[in-house]
């Protein structure tokens, strides 16, 4: 793949058009702190090159850039950077985003992806955890057959704090007890998998449920 900012680069939806729309929605100030990136996709590889780290709670941060990875750029200003806080991907706001929404956003990115970032290395600097923090009510039950699993029954208050841990299908979240008590902290099977059935040991989903998980609000402080 390759790492374009200057204007005019192929295709049938120019880099120069795409950046200048976004520059226009968004009414932001040329010389501004703020970066549009456009990176095209390899079709044989599909990697944009880079990692991300952050969450909906603090934002999403770029945390690694493969060496040699065209998102690096031709010059030290014109790729992204370690440190850098996406914005928007393609238009799509991720100020709120997951790091499991955000990741998806950027697969399902066709061939000129805009990356509208801004650096803010200080606040990456601060994150030493994933920062996701999502409260749902559980709508199963899930039975653990593994120690790196959480158990919990079917209304269990969970706070779901990585939506991309190492395990596949799965989000790491802590149960709460009745009391608004943290319990304990595991995997759970994440919302894709309840609704595809790709997790076993689950139960009490309602036939035909549209969503496993209710939102929440967090417990009162103690």
């Amino acid at each position: 793949f390759s790492a374009f900012i200057e204007a005019g680069v192929g295709g049938s939806d120019s880099i120069h058009s795409l950046a200048q729309r976004s520059t226009h929605a968004n009414g932001r100030a040329a010389g501004s702190a703020i970066r549009f990136v456009v990176l095209s996709r390899n079709p044989s590889s599909g990697t944009l090159g880079f990692c991300i780290q952050g969450g909906n709670s603090i934002g999403i941060f770029i945390s690694e850039i493969t060496d040699r990875s065209a998102a690096l750029g031709e010059t030290p200003d014109g790729g992204l950077q370690v440190g850098d806080r996406i914005l928007e991907v393609n238009g799509t706001v991720l100020s709120n985003a997951t790091r499991e929404m955000a990741a998806s956003c950027l697969r399902q990115s066709t061939t000129s992806v805009l990356i509208t970032v801004r650096n803010d290395g200080e606040a990456y600097k601060a994150i030493t955890q994933p920062y996701d923090s999502l409260w749902y009510r559980a709508n199963f039950a899930f039975l653990a057959s593994h120690p790196w699993q959480l158990t919990f029954a079917k209304g269990a208050l969970l706070h779901v704090i990585d939506t991309m841990p190492r395990k596949i299908n799965y989000w790491e979240a802590t149960v709460f007890d009745a009391k608004g008590r943290a319990k304990s902290t595991g995997m759970i099977p994440n919302r894709i998998s309840v609704l595809s059935g790709q997790v076993s040991g689950i139960t009490s989903l309602e036939s035909g449920s549209n969503d496993p998980f209710s939102d929440a609000e967090p417990p009162p402080p103690p």
